[in-house]
């Protein structure tokens, strides 16, 4: 009797255990910001630029001037601004005159406004014609005056007021060319002086 030869069994080799290939994550490119740090340090050095500009092409010396047309005469526009102690009721800012003793060289007055105090000197007076006032406190850092020139026109009053100062500080001088000083006394005394005259003029 014969034997079948037993079949052999297939055998398939045992597979090698995959191994997992590392994936490559691509990360997104962070572009650096510039520290804050250093944008403050840009801001200081623009800004330090800005004040040396400022006191080189700005001079501590200023003059400045400005005319107009009134219509009356010469004798009402100078007895209005002649007349210091009466300042408050009409000039806009001033809150208190207060009339200090003379001591021969003119009379000395103290202006009082928000801002502060400063004292004045009544150097020039011509009755009509010219008013000048000085800047006469040693307080401040700055010296100067302001001249009023009345000329007698067909119409009325050619006023000129005329400004003449100068800044012992550089911060005072930085401060000036920002408008903190004196912004428009001119053209503010101008329209307060036209609203006096006006009310002087309505009353009988």
């Amino acid at each position: 009797m014969s034997s079948a030869a037993p079949s052999e069994a297939s055998t398939t080799p045992a597979e090698a255990p995959v191994q997992a290939q590392p994936v490559a994550v691509a990360q997104k490119s962070s572009t650096r910001r510039p520290s804050g740090l250093l944008f403050l340090l840009g801001a200081l050095l623009v800004g330090a630029i800005g004040v040396v500009v400022i006191l080189v092409v700005f001079p501590t010396q200023n003059v400045s001037s400005r005319t107009a047309m009134f219509d009356l005469p010469p004798a009402s526009v100078y007895t209005l601004l002649s007349g210091v102690e009466q300042y408050p009721a009409w000039r806009t800012g001033v809150e208190q005159v207060e009339l200090l003793t003379d001591d021969g060289s003119g009379l000395r007055f103290r202006e009082y406004r928000e801002s502060g105090a400063i004292t004045y000197r009544v150097e020039l007076d011509e009755l009509n014609a010219q008013f000048r006032l000085d800047v006469d406190d040693e307080a401040v850092p700055f010296e100067g005056s302001r001249t009023f020139a009345l000329v007698e026109s067909p119409t009325g009053t050619e006023l000129t007021i005329l400004e003449e100062g100068h800044a012992f500080s550089e911060i005072f001088q930085l401060f000036s060319v920002a408008g903190f000083a004196t912004p428009g006394t001119k053209e503010q005394l101008l329209t307060d002086l036209r609203a006096a005259l006006r009310t002087a003029r309505e009353i009988p």
